[in-house]
């Protein structure tokens, strides 16, 4: 009896330890996926980002996929959020942070709905569909998070590449589409193995979403369009200016992308 007990309490130090290593490691992937956005410029950082957030998930109890996708959406989305801070800190003083916070909390609920579904499609559908089914619920969790009185319709994973090669996606779907196209790949690569049936599955994956942004791209209207040529800048009032350079770097893309 003793020693059963002893192996039960190791048992639980493992699965403790397992999970601390799973927190450790979707915060890090958090912070990578946020490196993506528009302030700081590497959207492609998205996909292995979110491949790794979403592999913390896999093997874990519903209750404990979507307690640890909470967190790490309210890592995600307060790093995201961040200029709330900075826009409010005039008025709010050293609540600003909380309001982050807050922000990023409300948001964080998408995450954790979404992992309950990969964690549900692990076990009743096809391994060969399985990021197809994850892609699929994360982008409509991620969509129903746009709507409603407590919406927010910042921080979407396929906000930074409206300005990147994937943009002519966009006229299939709009941003959803975007979002879908990277939780794929992304759910694709989480799957990782040395196996010829991961090879196989990855390589059909990204040829797919290759032939599809070829065939948005012949129906994407801008491309038969003469370059811009008047530039277009957005002001907001009573906003604190960001110190990190963000101002310059929208005006260069503002001009690049709208004329």
């Amino acid at each position: 009896m003793h020693e059963m007990r002893i192996e039960k309490r190791f048992a639980n130090g493992t699965k403790a330890a397992h999970l601390i290593v799973r927190i450790a490691v979707g915060g890090v992937a958090c912070w990578l996926l946020a490196r993506g956005f528009p302030r700081h410029g590497m959207p492609f950082m998205e996909i292995p980002a979110l491949a790794v957030i979403v592999r913390t998930w896999r093997g874990l109890p519903m209750r404990t996929a979507a307690s640890l996708a909470f967190f790490e959406g309210i890592v995600f989305y307060a790093i995201v959020y961040g200029w709330f801070v900075e826009a409010v800190a005039s008025h709010a003083g050293p609540l600003a942070a909380f309001i982050d916070l807050g922000a990023a909390a409300l948001s964080a609920w998408s995450w954790a709905l979404a992992a309950v579904f990969a964690v549900a499609c692990t076990r009743v559908v096809r391994p060969q569909l399985v990021p197809l089914a994850i892609a699929l619920a994360f982008t409509l969790c991620e969509s129903l998070r746009l709507y409603g009185p407590l919406a927010n319709p910042f921080g979407t994973i396929g906000e930074p590449f409206v300005a990147s090669s994937l943009a002519p996606l966009a006229t299939i779907g709009g941003a959803a589409s975007l979002t879908f196209a990277v939780a794929l790949v992304a759910a694709s690569l989480s799957e990782l193995t040395t196996s010829v049936a991961f090879v196989r599955n990855f390589a059909v994956t990204v040829f797919s979403v290759v032939v599809v942004l070829g065939l948005a791209w012949l129906a994407w209207p801008a491309r038969t369009l003469a370059k811009a040529t008047i530039p277009v800048a957005l002001v907001q009032g009573n906003i604190r200016k960001p110190s990190s350079g963000t101002g310059e770097r929208f005006r260069n893309r503002s001009s690049a992308t709208f004329g």
